[in-house]
């Protein structure tokens, strides 16, 4: 009796926590089907951001990629701090291609080209360079006739994760465990700049906070791990095969950076948010129904549905039908039973 007991129970409180679940999710897609439905605020903002990038190709082709052309070669070395020059004789030039636009469905994407001329200037040879390791920042020093800058930056980086221990030091983290601290050694992989024309000095310049060519950080530099010996430390900067990029801000390819967060994703268009908060929508009902089919299902199970008569008889008692007896002109009601006759 125990057990029967205990697996009707078991069996309510699944189908209690089925009714649940179906009921939250049937309010969820729904409320997430009517989100997509009422915000028509998204379908603005997408179409401020392609508008945007219209006109940056449109700019681009009739004015800035001419007076990003105008820059020419570029001559750069990097030096220490105290001014020692450690690499010479470095040039960035002009490199033209065609580049892909990002895809963008709908009617707006369909009005677009599908690429456009680009223009990035790069090292004309990767720059190799071997000295001794160390943190303090170097200089590139960038001169030409509408570009010049010196540009402090650090070539190798040093992280600290403290005491974690030697393997995860070592496996995890791909550092070096000296004195009970786990140290990481980056060095520079990479270098993209971002230039801006500013119309007052007539030149090209970089901004602070957006020197970089990706975001969030929009940092110049990317790194590699270094990878060491266990308790051995690094003693050699190995600069080999780093690339110095420079691009323009109103490049159209830059502004669809800027303007989606390096995604290149404009968002949904109208009918595609339509359909999928109509897709929500049923899902949603479809939840509803399944909910209530288990509340009905649970129900009966607990006997709410069963039909009950008025008077109700306990099914071991026998009924014992009435029979009519006519006795002159009155009629007698009697029991029949085995032995009454």
């Amino acid at each position: 009796m125990y057990n029967d007991r205990d697996s009707e129970w078991n069996s309510q409180l699944v189908s209690f926590f089925g009714c649940f679940v179906t009921l939250l999710l049937s309010l969820l897609l729904n409320g997430c089907g009517y989100q997509f439905w009422m915000d028509d605020t998204s379908d603005l903002q997408r179409s401020n951001k392609i508008d945007q990038f219209s006109q940056s190709i449109s700019h681009w082709s009739q004015s800035g990629l001419e007076r990003y052309s105008q820059i020419g070669a570029i001559h750069a070395h990097l030096e220490t701090t105290n001014g020692t020059v450690v690499k010479s004789n470095i040039t960035l030039i002009p490199q033209h291609s065609q580049r892909d636009i990002p895809a963008i469905s709908g009617e707006e994407g369909a009005s677009l080209d599908s690429s456009y001329r680009t223009l990035t200037y790069k090292t004309e040879s990767a720059i190799t360079w071997h000295g001794e390791w160390s943190t303090e920042p170097l200089s590139l020093v960038l001169s030409s006739q509408l570009v010049s800058a010196t540009l402090p930056w650090n070539f190798a980086k040093e992280q600290s994760f403290g005491a974690v221990g030697w393997k995860v030091c070592n496996h995890q983290k791909k550092g070096a465990w000296i004195k009970n601290q786990c140290t990481v050694y980056r060095q520079l992989s990479d270098f993209c700049l971002q230039l801006h024309w500013d119309h007052n000095i007539g030149k090209w310049t970089f901004l602070e906070n957006y020197m970089g060519c990706q975001p969030p950080l929009w940092e110049p530099g990317k790194y590699q791990i270094v990878r060491t010996g266990r308790n051995t430390p690094v003693t050699t900067l190995n600069i080999e095969g780093v690339d110095i990029t420079l691009v323009a801000t109103d490049d159209p390819h830059q502004i669809a950076v800027n303007t989606t967060g390096g995604s290149l994703n404009f968002g949904m268009s109208q009918s595609e948010r339509v359909a999928t908060a109509l897709t929500l929508f049923v899902l949603g009902m479809a939840c509803l129904w399944l909910f209530i089919a288990i509340c009905v299902c649970q129900m009966k199970d607990m006997g709410y549905c069963d039909e009950r008569s008025p008077t109700t008889t306990s099914p071991s008692t026998p009924v014992t039908p009435l029979q009519f007896v006519t006795v002159g002109k009155t009629h007698h009601r009697v029991h029949a039973s085995r032995n009454s006759w």
